[in-house]
């Protein structure tokens, strides 16, 4: 099944003596992940090749094995989530590379106000999606876990846009909206967005497979806030969009990104890709300048919560319940009216 080679479909049908299939059975009929126990209680047996390659393997991967952090909290980065609404991880990631932008990014850059990603960038979870383990007994993070997650590992970028930009880049990223796509948002903790899954579509402009424009424009996003700070330190509201309406279309806000998104990757910055601002993150490693990236991001932003005592084995980042919609904080669908 989907999900990198990490679960076993099982589908248990039923027929009739006549060879028609009369439905399946529901209980048996789901996704076990692959592990020892599902292995054992599905009969399935190891075959002696998978067994020496998956030892050497397993060989191979225990320096990227051992636990960094640990965390009593599920982060979610299973597919079905993070392509179709706000998770925590999401919210982790994009709040660390917020975190490393005003950090390293240089000190001629306006401020940094906020970080959006691609939910597709995120490639698995952080822990073992299984409620009960969740809950009672936790799990380590370890570096492979981060090296899976953030699989494409992308360096870090500052981009500067007009708020028009970023509200087209906003609609660019709701396209299909609901439908697991991999360009739907995951956005830092200064962003509010309530969007309207049935306003109309954004229609790209697309050339030779890349986007150069918009055809049509979108009217999903209805708000668009971003939370910050002025220059003497006092809380602000930067109101982009508010009640479907752009407000100041050319003002400039600044935030933090991927290089892939940053150059027109999965339809952002819909055909501005020439006409924004990007800056790389770099930082000094044993001598050397390097170019910031998402796993060195997260890891040295866990570092520093658990440093002031805000990481509380991962329970200040709850993952939003579909079923709660109170419990959603950044990206919010507005329900139909009844």
């Amino acid at each position: 099944t989907d999900g990198q080679y990490r679960y076993i479909g099982r589908l248990v049908a039923n027929f009739d003596e006549d060879g028609v299939l009369t439905g399946y059975d529901e209980k048996k009929t789901k996704p076990f992940a692959v592990d020892a126990e599902n292995m054992t209680n599905m009969l399935v047996k190891k075959h002696k090749k998978a067994t020496d390659f998956e030892e050497k393997l397993a060989k191979a991967l225990k320096p990227l094995s051992k636990p960094m952090f640990f965390t009593k909290v599920f982060f979610n980065g299973l597919r079905h989530s993070i392509r179709n609404r706000e998770t925590n991880l999401g919210n982790l990631h994009t709040d660390s590379m917020v975190y490393a932008a005003r950090h390293y990014a240089p000190k001629m850059l306006p401020p940094i106000h906020f970080g959006m990603v691609n939910g597709g960038g995120i490639r698995s979870s952080f822990g073992r999606p299984d409620a009960e383990m969740v809950s009672n007994k936790g799990m380590p993070i370890t570096e492979l876990q981060v090296q899976s997650a953030l699989l494409f590992n992308n360096p870090l970028r500052v981009v500067t846009a007009s708020h028009s930009v970023i509200k087209e880049t906003f609609e660019a990223a709701l396209r299909g909206v609901g439908q697991g796509k991999g360009h739907f948002p995951q956005v830092s903790k200064e962003v509010f967005l309530e969007y309207d899954p049935e306003g109309a579509e954004q229609i790209p402009l697309v050339s030779d497979n890349k986007v150069i424009g918009i055809k049509k424009a979108g009217q999903r996003v209805r708000n668009l806030f971003i939370n910050t700070k002025d220059i003497k330190g006092k809380k602000t509201i930067i109101k982009i969009v508010e009640n479907g309406k752009i407000l100041t279309p050319d003002q400039k806000i600044t935030c933090a990104t991927t290089f892939f998104l940053s150059r027109g990757g999965d339809g952002y910055f819909p055909g501005a890709v020439q006409e924004i601002a990007v800056t790389p993150i770099a930082r000094k490693h044993k001598g050397k300048v390097r170019h910031l990236t998402e796993q060195t991001a997260v890891k040295q932003y866990i570092r520093r919560l658990k440093k002031k005592k805000k990481w509380k084995e991962g329970k200040s980042y709850l993952d939003p319940d579909p079923k709660n919609a109170a419990s959603f904080g950044r990206i919010i669908a507005k329900q139909p009216k009844s």
